[in-house]
């Protein structure tokens, strides 16, 4: 049996919406701000 691959490790970035640590996958780039994924929504939607 082969052995999977280690998992990627990614850096955390702070949303400058609300100030909290995220994945850097789990961001969002909008009008040059990254921003979580609940942040993203509440502005976009706006």
């Amino acid at each position: 049996m082969k052995m999977p691959r280690p998992a990627r490790i990614m850096d955390s970035v702070s949303c400058e919406e609300c100030g909290e640590l995220t994945m850097e996958t789990r961001t969002r780039r909008f009008r040059g701000k990254t921003l979580c994924i609940p942040c993203f929504g509440r502005i976009e939607q706006r």
